[in-house]
């Protein structure tokens, strides 16, 4: 079971591992403080699952790209890459973004599952991330009407 302190620094080094190839940073990481709740180590149970919500703001300045991933159950579903190359091979049928240069308030939450085998030192976690917002801010709508006969 992590300490309080590990699992804010764990989800903070996830976060800005995700989102700062993408978004160059203008404040950044920064926990989240909403409903009278304040999310720091004297708030964030040690527990072997714990949750921290956090956001990120930064600047949309690289190609936002998707990327094979593998659902739990060994299945195909893109994700976006953490990593993208500075200028993307135009060749390649990879979905992506370019940059905007828009401002983005990247809000989410990480549940962290510390309950592991001994032999597995990092814990498993959870990053949910309201992408429909992200997106928003970007200037793209997803327009969903669901036809009625």
């Amino acid at each position: 079971m992590l300490r309080a302190q590990d699992v804010l620094a764990v989800v903070e080094r996830d976060v800005r591992t995700a989102l700062e190839n993408v978004f160059t940073p203008t404040d950044g990481y920064q926990l989240l403080h909403t409903g009278g709740f304040e999310f720091d180590d004297g708030h964030v149970p040690e527990a072997e699952v714990s949750f921290v919500a956090w956001s990120y703001r930064g600047v949309h300045d690289r190609t936002l790209l998707c990327k094979e991933g593998v659902r739990a159950d060994g299945t195909a579903m893109p994700i976006i890459d953490p990593n993208p190359p500075s200028q993307p091979d135009p060749s390649t049928l990879t979905p992506g973004l370019a940059p905007t240069g828009r401002p983005v308030d990247v809000v989410g939450t990480t549940i962290v599952v510390s309950r592991t085998p001994e032999e597995e030192k990092e814990p498993t976690l959870l990053r949910f991330i309201d992408w429909a917002c992200v997106f928003g801010q970007l200037g793209y709508v997803y327009d969903y009407a669901r036809v009625v006969e």
